[in-house]
């Protein structure tokens, strides 16, 4: 009798350590996170999170989607049929006004616009007077990030702007010569500069520090929103992909080529020479709480007052942002 009742304990301890290695690293409330990320560099920052998620390495589990355009992601939030989603920061805004129930939970991007020329004739924003600026990005963020700039500078009307379809066919024109100043992201700007054979293409001005002139926080262009129903369900996952997610950004912005290997090895930009390349020009980031509210809600007012539709008609509540 006392042998089968050590053996009936035994097997009792040996069933809760085999659970327990189960389960070892994951959260308590575990679930799995469909997460949402666009190609460039607003999912550029999830390549080592990818890459651990696939090694087995995170406590979260998640089901990465990376797409091309942010309309592929809207219908998801929406329909609620997601977790995580990495967006544009006016986007975020827009679905909060359509009523998908969401929290601003990171800043992800800052900005990656830049003024690209073909010379030397511009050091400052001024010096766009009188020019033709071939740009991307017309209804969305940069159009209006380009002419908050141009009208503190008080050239707005003194300068012509031509929207095109996106950065690689602003790209085309400045290559081919048919432009001579262009308002891009990266990784097109990166991918200019690697097919110029002039040599007479350069990066004249950076946004980013051409908007610290005249404001006091900088230019927010992608964030992170969280489903509020994952949000109040699964705290600890929540919790645990932000940590998660900063970890993955420190390691992409320290390990430029390790991590431009995994961003073409999972199509988020599809060569790695020019991922490396851009990564520093990119200002990938991973800001939360306070600091995140506050970057952000200055953004959309900035948007809004330049136009309330870009941001879905009103600026969000407090209540729109996460605070851990």
């Amino acid at each position: 009798m006392k042998k089968k009742i050590l053996s009936a304990a035994l097997a009792v301890v040996l069933l809760f350590a085999a659970l327990t290695l189960a389960s070892c690293g994951k959260t308590e409330d575990d679930v799995t996170l469909r997460v949402y990320a666009l190609n460039g560099p607003t999912g550029m920052g999830m390549a080592k999170l990818i890459d651990d998620s696939n090694g087995g390495k995170t406590s979260n589990t998640y089901d990465f989607t990376l797409v091309s355009a942010p309309t592929q992601i809207t219908s998801e939030v929406l329909a609620g049929r997601f977790e995580i989603a990495a967006v544009p920061v006016n986007l975020a805004a827009t679905l909060f006004n359509k009523g998908a129930d969401i929290s601003l939970v990171a800043v992800n991007t800052l900005s990656v616009l830049y003024i690209v020329e073909r010379g030397e004739s511009i050091s400052a924003v001024s010096d766009l007077r009188g020019k033709t600026v071939y740009a991307t990005g017309q209804g969305s963020t940069p159009e209006y990030i380009l002419s908050y700039l141009l009208e503190n500078a008080g050239i707005k009307d003194e300068v012509e702007v031509i929207y095109l379809s996106d950065g690689s066919e602003v790209a085309s024109y400045l290559l081919t010569g048919k432009a001579d100043v262009a308002f891009i992201p990266e990784p097109s700007v990166t991918s200019v500069l690697m097919q110029d054979k002039s040599g007479e293409i350069r990066v004249a001005l950076d946004i980013e520090e051409e908007w610290g002139k005249i404001s006091d926080t900088p230019v927010v262009q992608g964030v992170i929103v969280a489903s509020n129903s994952f949000i109040n369900e699964h705290p600890k996952a929540l919790s645990a992909f932000i940590d998660e997610y900063k970890s993955s950004v420190e390691y992409v912005n320290a390990n430029a080529a390790e991590a431009a290997a995994m961003i073409e090895k999972y199509g988020i930009v599809a060569k790695a020479a020019i991922a490396q390349r851009a990564l520093p020009n990119c200002n990938i980031c991973c800001y939360t709480g306070a600091e995140a509210k506050t970057m952000t809600a200055d953004m959309l007012k900035v948007l809004f007052d330049a136009n309330p539709s870009s941001v879905g008609g009103a600026l969000p509540p407090d209540t729109f942002y996460y605070g851990r």
